[in-house]
């Protein structure tokens, strides 16, 4: 029973090393050498790691940038919580989609609460609308 308890231990630790290690210290996977670009109104740079919501300077944290930057790449295509984890991030799916996307909402939209930007696809994902009514 003893040895048991311990290999159960020991993958729980391993895992928990894994995600800690997959979360903190991961390499950013966006490509730094892409262009800049800009998509209604919200410009951002890789290279420099600089976004701007219509002429503003944001501050987002590396996973927001690198949200914001994988939406911006896949503009009107709708993306699932998994792929954004395996592309965005470099990671195995996680329940922390949610939250990031919307941190990050706060952060573009005008009204968080009502987005334009970044748009909740229901039981399916999120969807970044490069084109939408300014009504």
């Amino acid at each position: 029973m003893c040895l048991k308890l311990r290999r159960i231990s020991e993958r729980r630790d391993c895992a928990q090393l894994r995600r800690y290690t997959e979360y903190n210290h991961y390499d950013n996977p966006a490509n730094t050498e892409a262009a800049p670009f800009q998509i209604r109104g919200i410009y951002i740079d890789p290279a420099r790691r600089v976004a701007e919501v219509y002429g503003q300077p944001v501050a987002l944290r590396r996973r927001e940038f690198s949200l914001l930057l994988y939406f911006m790449q896949n503009h009107d295509v709708v993306l699932t919580p998994e792929q954004i984890c395996e592309h965005a991030w470099r990671m195995e799916y996680t329940q922390s989609v949610g939250q990031s996307v919307h941190e990050l909402r706060k952060q573009i939209e005008v009204t968080p609460n009502r987005p334009r930007h970044i748009q909740t696809v229901y039981r399916v994902g999120y969807r970044f609308v490069s084109d939408f009514d300014e009504t």
